[in-house]
């Protein structure tokens, strides 16, 4: 899609979004994302459910989904089941701005879910995926598509929020990120009309693509077909057990790092860690021979620009049409120093 096409902005003054430009100091050095250690030409991709945490052993804890991502030296990561002040369990604590901070990376979260604060004044509730880049992240929008919803027992399906696009510029090429989570019920019409939602978002875009997720199906299944007319079936290229659910005892493949035709893939593995329910798959994709130079930026019109961070403050400008609005506690003008343009997008 083009740019000129996203949503309203929404914006967040709790540094979700750690995409950032910073005047040089070395006291703020190490809150930078190191730079990747993969051999030129290659990205390391890594998709993993985080099942809000809670590893097989009933165990909370987000140190520990953060030490196994640390241990893939990935890139790219694609999470899935991550929350904002949303799970009970983890204290309402905010699982995206946790990740985002102990791994040092750009991040972007896409909530499906945005409700009200529990308290007045407090902070929304969100539950959604999260997408952590060591490259800066160029442009982001949390496309809509089919979800089904619950209220009691009543059920039905509507369009919400929740599908990840990113565009990440990597060894000089422009490479769009997909992330998405797919519903989990046996029955797969709701999978089938999300997947042809998925694909129709991104049939709008030419370039190389890569797409993660928790599919919540094997890649037998009818309802994925579509996907395989732009992906390649990269999980043939597995080593070793290629399945993912349930993490202690996996009998079934359903996480995945797809990569569009024309990215070659050197190697698919399935990560052993019972740190949540499911176990994270990881794999190394070359971008040698997929060359796409920048993209056409974002018009001036219709534009955001994230400043520096400065003691734990985050500087936000948006701009739209006539309108220049600052925010972020704390926030002065003078926060701001060579701005980079992000998009930062919350479901609503």
């Amino acid at each position: 899609m083009h740019w000129s096409k996203l949503s309203r902005s929404i914006l967040t003054a709790a540094g979700l979004c750690l995409a950032v430009a910073m005047a040089p100091s070395p006291a703020r050095a190490a809150e930078l994302p190191p730079q990747p250690t993969a051999e030129k030409g290659t990205l390391t991709v890594v998709s993993y459910n985080t099942h809000g945490g809670i590893g097989i052993d009933g165990r909370y804890s987000l140190a520990r989904i953060a030490d196994v991502i640390a241990q893939t030296h990935a890139d790219v990561v694609g999470l899935q089941e991550v929350g904002a002040y949303w799970h009970k369990h983890a204290r309402h604590e905010d699982e995206a701005q946790f990740y985002i901070r102990r791994l040092h990376m750009y991040g972007f979260f896409a909530p499906i879910f945005n409700l009200d604060a529990i308290t007045p004044g407090g902070p929304r509730r969100q539950y959604g995926v999260l997408l952590l880049s060591r490259y800066p992240i160029q442009g982001m929008v949390n496309h809509q598509i089919a979800r089904r919803l619950t209220q009691g027992r009543r059920e039905s399906v509507a369009v919400k929020p929740g599908f990840a696009e990113a565009m990440i510029h990597v060894h000089g090429q422009d490479l769009r990120v997909y992330l998405t989570h797919l519903d989990y019920r046996r029955d797969a019409h709701l999978r089938a009309r999300q997947v042809a939602d998925m694909m129709r978002i991104v049939s709008e875009n030419t370039g190389p693509k890569v797409l993660m997720g928790d599919l919540n199906a094997v890649p037998s299944a009818p309802e994925l077909r579509p996907l395989w007319n732009v992906f390649g079936q990269t999980m043939n290229r597995c080593q070793g057990g290629c399945a993912t659910f349930p993490a202690d005892a996996p009998t079934r493949l359903i996480d995945y790092v797809l990569v569009s035709h024309g990215l070659q893939v050197q190697s698919v593995q399935v990560v052993n860690t019972t740190a949540s329910d499911h176990r994270p798959i990881r794999a190394v994709i070359s971008l040698a021979g997929s060359e796409h130079r920048r993209a056409v930026p974002a018009p001036a019109s219709k534009r955001t620009l994230t400043c520096s961070i400065l003691e734990g403050v985050t500087c936000i400008m948006q701009v739209n049409r006539n309108e220049t609005t600052l925010g972020g506690t704390g926030c002065s003008p003078g926060h701001c120093r060579s701005p980079v343009r992000i998009h930062l997008h919350r479901g609503g």
